[in-house]
C-alpha cells in the first residue's frame, strides 16, 4: 500500500475512533457553526447528529450566557479548559467540563476549534454530597453535647472538638493535639484499663472501643465520662485512624436513680476533697453525718417497698431543706443518708444542723394517702488532722449514729474515742458469744405470773441470761443486738425454746397443778421468719414431753409488721399445735383493734412504761384501761408487766386486771430459786 493510500485510511481509523468515544467531540468552524459533531455529544444533548451540523455550536449554551463569536479571539488562543453549564434539547441543563483547542492553517491562521465535552453531573452530584456531609458533621460536631476526638494514628496527633475541651474544662488552645491531652487527664485508677481496651481495639481483637472512666476537669474535680471509639484500617488491616466521642454521664454514676442525690461515690470524691483541702489549710474544718431511719423496714414489710421508695424521695427533699446552701446529702443506700458539712467552725454549728433535721421529721409525710411518722437516728464525726482517708471519718459517724440508735433512735451521737473502745468491746463480745452456747454460758431465769388479787403463781416467763467468763452475768440488753444483728438470735432462740421447754416438762412433773403453769417465751423477728420454724417447735415439744397448752410464745407488736404473711401463716400453724400467742410490750407499736381481729393473737401484754407511769391516785391509766378493755371486746387474755409497787397493782386491779408480774412478786430467779418458790406455792 503506498503512501496516498495510508493516510486516507488512517483519517477513516481516527474518525471510526472519534465516532465511538464516550466524550462529546464537536468541530466549529471560524464562525462558531458546527462542521462536525460525534454520536456521543449529540446524544449528550439530546440531538441526532444531522440535526446539528451546520448550527451554531451556541446551541448548547444557556440563552443568559450566549455571547457574539468572536473570531479575532481566535488568534490570541490556542487551548482552554472550563466547567460550565450546557443546555439540552428538552430545555434541561446540566453540568460539563470542556477542552477546546484552535486548529491553524499552514499559515498560522486558525481554520475552526475541536472541543471536547463531558458530562460531570455525577462528579458534580458527589461533590455536593461530600460538601452536605461535611456541612452535616461540621453541624453535628458544633451541635453535638458529646465531645469528639479523632486520631491520626500515623501522625499520633488528635482532633478533639470544641465541646471536648470544654468538657474537660479548658480551651482549645490549652488542650493541644497530643494523645497525652485526653491520658493526663484519666483518673490514674482508669488509665491503664482505657489504654488496654484502646490497644485491645487496635489489634483487632475487639470491634470498637468503649470505656467508662473519669476524667479531671479544670477545677479540680473528676467526672465520669464514657468514651466510645472505632478505627479505619487501611486493606491489610493496619488501623490509620481512630474517631470516637465522650459522652459526660457524671450524673449516671455519681446520682442515686431515687432521689436524684449524690451517690456514695460523689460523696467519696467530695470528702477526698475536703481532706486534702483541710490538709492545706488548717483554719478549713468539716463534718460528717451519718443518719439511718429508725424502724424503716416496717414500712418497707407492711406498705411495700413502692411506698417506702417515695418515703425515701420526700425525706430527701426533707433533709436537704434542712442544711445549708452548699452542703452535700448523699444517700448512701437504703435508708442510710450522709450529710456533709464544709467549713464549720464549731461544734455547735454542726449539732444545729442535726437538730434542724430531727425537727423536720416529727412532721408526717403524706404517701399514697397514708400519714407516715419517721425518726432517724444520726451519728456525727468532725474532721481532724488524723483523718486521711473518707472511709476512717464515714465509719467513725457510723458508729456513733449506731450508738444513737442503740439508745432509743430519734436522737444524736457526736463520735468520740471511748465508741471505738466499745465497738472493740462490742467486737469481742461477738466472738465470745458465738461459741457461748458450745461452753455451756447461757443460762435461763424466771419471773413468775401471778394471780394480782391472791398471789398465786400461774406461770414464768423464760428470761435469757449470759454468764461471761470475762463480764460475768449479762443481761439481753447487753448483747441481744449483737446476737440479732449477727444472726446469732436464731441458734441462741432455739437453745432458750428447748430449754425451756424441758425445764417446764421438769417442773410439770414435780409441782402438778391445775390447770398446769405455763411457760412463756420470747421469740425473735429473725426467728419465726425461718423456713418451718413451726416444725422446729412440733420436734422440740416432742422431744421434751411438754403439755403445748402450756407454752406461750411472746413476740413484738414490730415482728407482726414484718413480712406480715408469712408471720400469720407460722402463727397459726402453732396454734395449731395447741400452743397461745401472747403480743408482749403492746401499745409501744402500731395494732390497731381492727388489725387484731385478723391475727391469731390470744394475749396481750401491757408494756411496762405504762404501767409505771401510773400514779398513786391512779393518774394516767387511760391508755392501760383502753388496753384492758380492747382485750376484752376482743376475748383477749391481759397481763401487766413491770409491776413495781403496791400502789401500780391496786390501780390494775381496779381497772379489772387479773394477772401480772413485777419486782413487787418477784424479780427473775435462776431454776433452783424458782424451784423453791413453786414449791413453797404448790405446798399443801
Amino acid at each position: 500500500m503506498d503512501d496516498s493510500q495510508v493516510l486516507p485510511q488512517r483519517l477513516r481509523q481516527l474518525e471510526k475512533a472519534v465516532e465511538t468515544m464516550q466524550i462529546g467531540v464537536t468541530i466549529t468552524d471560524t464562525s462558531g457553526r458546527i462542521v462536525y459533531i460525534n454520536p456521543a455529544d449529540a446524544q449528550m444533548h439530546g440531538y441526532e447528529v444531522a440535526e446539528l451540523l451546520g448550527q451554531e455550536a451556541r446551541v448548547f449554551a444557556p440563552p443568559e450566557s450566549w455571547r457574539p463569536f468572536n473570531r479575532q479571539g481566535l488568534h490570541r488562543l490556542t487551548s482552554w479548559s472550563r466547567e460550565s453549564v450546557n443546555v439540552r434539547r428538552d430545555g434541561s441543563r446540566f453540568p460539563v467540563f470542556i477542552t477546546s483547542d484552535v486548529v491553524f492553517g499552514v499559515e498560522g491562521e486558525p481554520l475552526g476549534v475541536v472541543s471536547c465535552c463531558q458530562d460531570i453531573s455525577e462528579r458534580k452530584a458527589g461533590e455536593q454530597a461530600l460538601r452536605d456531609s461535611e456541612a452535616r458533621y461540621a453541624l453535628a460536631v458544633a451541635g453535638a453535647n458529646d465531645g469528639i476526638w479523632d486520631w491520626d494514628l500515623q501522625a499520633n496527633t488528635v482532633y478533639y472538638s470544641p465541646r471536648w475541651s470544654a468538657m474537660v474544662g479548658a480551651r482549645a488552645a490549652e488542650v493541644g493535639d497530643s494523645p497525652e491531652a485526653w491520658f493526663s487527664r484519666v483518673h490514674p485508677a482508669d488509665l491503664e484499663r482505657l489504654k488496654s481496651r484502646i490497644e485491645e481495639h487496635l489489634a483487632g481483637r475487639s470491634t470498637h472501643v468503649q470505656d467508662e472512666h473519669r476524667i479531671k476537669h479544670g477545677d479540680g474535680n473528676y467526672r465520669w465520662v464514657r468514651s466510645r471509639g472505632v478505627a479505619v484500617r487501611d486493606r491489610q488491616g493496619t488501623p490509620l485512624r481512630m474517631a470516637g466521642s465522650l459522652a459526660d454521664i457524671t450524673d449516671l454514676k455519681v446520682r442515686d436513680p431515687l432521689t436524684g442525690l449524690p451517690n456514695r461515690s460523689l460523696l467519696l470524691d467530695r470528702l477526698a476533697v475536703c481532706i486534702a483541702r483541710a490538709r492545706r489549710r488548717r483554719e478549713l474544718t468539716f463534718a460528717v453525718l451519718f443518719l439511718d431511719l429508725d424502724r424503716f423496714k416496717i414500712v418497707n414489710d407492711t406498705l411495700g417497698h413502692l411506698v417506702g421508695d417515695q418515703l425515701l424521695v420526700a425525706l430527701a427533699k426533707r433533709i436537704e431543706a434542712s442544711i445549708r446552701p452548699g452542703d452535700t446529702i448523699a444517700r448512701y443506700g437504703g435508708d442510710e443518708f450522709i450529710i456533709l458539712l464544709d467549713d464549720v467552725r464549731t461544734h455547735e454549728e454542726v449539732t444545729r444542723v442535726a437538730d434542724r433535721v430531727h425537727l423536720s421529721l416529727q412532721r408526717p409525710f403524706d404517701v399514697e394517702g397514708r400519714s407516715l411518722f419517721v425518726s432517724a437516728s444520726i451519728g456525727i464525726a468532725l474532721h481532724s488532722r488524723k483523718y486521711t482517708q473518707a472511709e476512717e471519718l464515714l465509719g467513725n459517724a457510723d458508729l456513733a449514729m449506731y450508738h444513737a440508735k442503740l439508745q432509743g433512735g430519734a436522737r444524736t451521737r457526736v463520735f468520740d474515742a471511748s465508741l471505738r473502745q466499745a465497738a472493740s468491746e462490742r467486737l469481742r463480745l461477738e466472738n465470745e458469744l458465738r461459741t457461748a452456747i458450745e461452753r455451756g454460758e447461757l443460762r435461763l431465769h424466771y419471773q413468775p405470773i401471778v394471780v394480782l388479787a391472791t398471789g398465786r403463781v400461774v406461770g414464768l416467763e423464760a428470761l435469757l441470761r449470759w454468764q461471761t467468763p470475762s463480764h460475768g452475768l449479762l443481761l439481753p440488753r447487753d448483747f441481744l443486738t449483737t446476737a440479732e444483728e449477727t444472726g446469732l438470735v436464731v441458734p441462741i432462740g432455739e437453745w432458750v425454746m428447748r430449754e425451756a421447754c424441758r425445764q417446764m416438762s421438769e417442773w410439770h412433773r414435780r409441782f402438778p397443778v391445775t390447770p398446769p403453769l405455763q411457760i412463756s417465751i420470747n421469740v425473735s423477728a429473725r426467728q419465726i421468719i425461718q423456713p418451718d420454724f413451726a416444725g422446729l417447735v412440733r420436734r422440740i415439744l416432742g422431744e421434751t414431753g411438754v403439755d403445748p397448752r402450756s407454752v406461750l410464745i411472746e413476740i413484738t407488736e414490730s415482728t407482726m409488721l414484718q413480712q406480715v404473711d408469712q408471720v400469720i401463716a407460722t402463727l397459726e400453724q402453732l396454734r395449731g399445735l395447741g400452743i397461745r400467742i401472747c403480743i408482749d410490750d403492746f401499745g409501744t407499736g402500731y395494732s390497731s383493734l381492727v388489725y387484731l381481729q385478723n391475727l391469731p393473737v390470744d394475749i396481750l401484754k401491757i408494756d411496762q412504761s405504762f404501767v409505771q407511769r401510773m400514779g398513786l391516785e391512779g393518774q394516767n391509766c387511760e391508755l392501760v384501761a383502753a388496753i384492758l378493755k380492747m382485750g376484752q371486746d376482743l376475748g383477749l387474755g391481759v397481763i401487766a408487766e413491770g409491776i413495781e409497787s403496791e400502789a401500780q397493782k391496786g390501780s390494775l386491779m381496779a381497772l379489772s386486771c387479773m394477772l401480772g408480774q413485777g419486782f413487787t412478786f418477784s424479780t427473775a430467779l435462776d431454776p433452783e430459786t424458782a424451784a423453791a418458790l413453786l414449791g413453797r406455792a404448790t405446798a399443801p
